[in-house]
């Protein structure tokens, strides 16, 4: 998400205390690339060749939900308006996977809860600013002067 809000920041630079967004009611399936990647051992050591398995947590959030988590996470106060450049007429409502065969045959279940992710997220973004390898947008630089 860091990266979206930096470059739309960029290309649409809008007001102080804006970001822009899309459909927020669109409901996704969100899992953390640490709970993806410990999914893959047990997947090759015990995965069938040649199946299809789902990495996924089988749950779905909705865009808007965490947005208004990151706000809070956030030191800054802002606000997101609907960009209709964002809009896509042929977005899915909801994009909702299943795990059920994975966790069948390998037990693996994600466990990162989605507010880790976020904090994990803006913690690195913090860590990008601070060592000058980020053109990060406003909003979360000025929150790297205090840690979430």
């Amino acid at each position: 998400m860091p990266f979206d809000f930096r470059r739309w920041r960029k290309e649409h630079k809008p007001p102080p205390g804006v970001v822009y967004v899309g459909n927020i009611d669109a409901r996704r399936d969100i899992l953390d690339v640490r709970d993806a990647v410990r999914a893959l051992w047990p997947l090759v050591q015990k995965g069938e060749p040649k199946e299809v398995y789902n990495i996924c947590r089988g749950e779905a959030y909705r865009i808007g939900n965490i947005l208004e988590l990151l706000m809070g996470m956030s030191s800054m106060e802002f606000r997101a308006e609907v960009d209709p450049r964002r809009l896509r007429p042929t977005d899915p409502v909801l994009e909702l996977g299943s795990c059920a065969k994975l966790t069948r045959a390998t037990g693996w279940q994600a466990s990162i809860e989605l507010r880790d992710t976020l904090r994990w997220i803006l913690e690195w973004h913090c860590e990008m600013v601070s060592a000058g390898r980020s053109g990060a947008a406003a909003t979360w630089t000025r929150d790297c002067g205090e840690r979430v």
